[in-house]
């Protein structure tokens, strides 16, 4: 597959064109399928190694729809994979063998970062070498626009308006792929870079002498970085 072109800023589109469906449509489309298959992706990862799948939630807030352990929720944004784990529920001895904290540190940092592999791997497949460097500036352009909604973000979001434009679905595909993968990587509660630093901090003992008001100011920050960018989209859109 030969690799698609790599994103350039070289001109402006009205912020008009994003409600477009040669924009929009694609857009959302390879937004679901990244957020289906990062979820997915650490479900059968999980059941591979024989933990038991409590629930697997697409979306946020009360539920919409529920079939056996798929619900569906009100808001279309987020997703979560909830196993059978004696923190959260009370288990006996004999009730453990296909509990999540039953299994070593190793296989839970491998569980919880198999979705973000997954993306990656999406990702370089299809655009190849440039896949890591998409995924890296993820990371700069999540922070610095957050951090910057009215100047910095305006600029990500003009710039990925007039790359959107000129791309094929595979590449939106792939692209969307890393975008999702760096901000999941994030080192934050309620992200799987997060759960991974927390898994860590279990094994070398941090996690007793970690302040539960540190977990919540991380949440909030978390929290901040969607609002930020929640609020720099409507105010390009309003432009």
């Amino acid at each position: 597959m030969a690799r698609p072109s790599a994103p350039l800023n070289r001109c402006w589109i009205s912020p008009n064109t994003l409600f477009s469906s040669t924009i929009m449509y694609p857009l959302l489309s390879a937004v679901v399928l990244c957020v289906l298959l990062h979820t997915f992706v650490i479900a059968l990862c999980a059941a591979a190694f024989g933990i038991k799948v409590r629930e697997v939630s697409i979306g946020l807030g009360p539920t919409a729809f529920s079939i056996g352990r798929l619900t569906l929720r009100a808001l279309s944004f987020g997703s979560s994979v909830r196993f059978k784990d004696s923190r959260e529920e009370e288990l006996d001895e004999s009730d453990m063998h296909d509990a999540f904290d039953g299994r070593s540190a190793l296989v839970q940092m491998l569980i919880g970062l198999s979705g973000c592999i997954a993306l990656v791997a999406l990702s370089a497949a299809i655009w190849q070498s440039e896949a890591i460097r998409l995924v890296l500036d993820g990371f700069v352009q999540i922070l610095w626009g957050a951090a910057s909604p009215r100047v910095k973000a305006q600029a990500f979001l003009a710039q990925a308006e007039q790359v959107l434009a000129g791309l094929p679905f595979l590449a939106v595909l792939g692209l969307v792929a890393a975008k999702l993968a760096a901000f999941n990587l994030l080192p934050l509660p309620a992200a799987n870079g997060g759960f991974v630093l927390a898994t860590l901090g279990r094994v070398f003992g941090i996690a007793q002498q970690w302040p539960e008001k540190l977990t919540s100011g991380l949440l909030l920050v978390y929290f901040a970085i969607a609002l930020s960018w929640l609020a720099a989209l409507v105010m390009y859109l309003l432009r």
